[in-house]
């Protein structure tokens, strides 16, 4: 049961990181992201690694509400 539950979440990750790229504001995103990787102290890194596979699957209902009025 535990097994099958994080094969969804890492498969609904997969897709929330998917549509990131779609958004209006992904290039804020990625910029963010790339100043956390490269000038971010180690907690910095460690707090992304660890929230982004927690908050992913989350955001995808967000994604595509944004992802539809970008295209509006």
């Amino acid at each position: 049961m535990v097994t099958k539950f994080l094969y969804v979440w890492i498969l609904l990750s997969w897709i929330g990181l998917l549509l990131i790229s779609f958004r209006s504001d992904y290039s804020k995103i990625k910029d963010e992201f790339m100043f956390v990787l490269y000038k971010g102290t180690w907690i910095h890194k460690i707090t992304i690694f660890v929230t982004a596979p927690l908050i992913l699957p989350i955001s995808i209902y967000y994604s595509i509400r944004n992802i539809k009025n970008k295209n509006k």
